[in-house]
């Protein structure tokens, strides 16, 4: 006997470029790059140049979003981005802003 699904699947909400973004910094991160700042460098370096100012006004806007947060408050909301780890001695705020500041030639 053939039998047949009702089921179908479901696709998800595509990433957005920071959530893509936030996802490299995954927790076995020092294997693949030696700090966050070189590991931004590598991952904007394969970006074309409409996905990285895209990157650039949603990192921007998040950090605006976040202002008032505390440090630690700024952390967990990029980790709930998808990000799995941070470099514990960098700034979160600070880091995050010198991402924006990588990409501020390519908008």
């Amino acid at each position: 006997m053939a039998s047949t699904s009702e089921h179908q699947i479901v696709p998800g909400r595509e990433r957005t470029e920071l959530e893509k973004f936030a996802s490299w910094f995954h927790q076995d991160w020092k294997l693949v790059f030696p700090n966050f700042p070189e590991g931004a460098r590598m991952y904007l370096s394969t970006l074309p140049r409409e996905r990285k100012a895209l990157l650039h006004q949603e990192l921007s806007a998040f950090l605006a979003e976040h202002s008032d947060d505390s440090s630690s408050g700024l952390k967990q909301a990029w980790l709930r981005l998808g990000a799995l780890g941070w470099q514990s001695d960098l700034d979160v705020r600070e880091t995050l802003a010198s991402f924006v500041r990588m990409m501020g030639g390519q908008g």
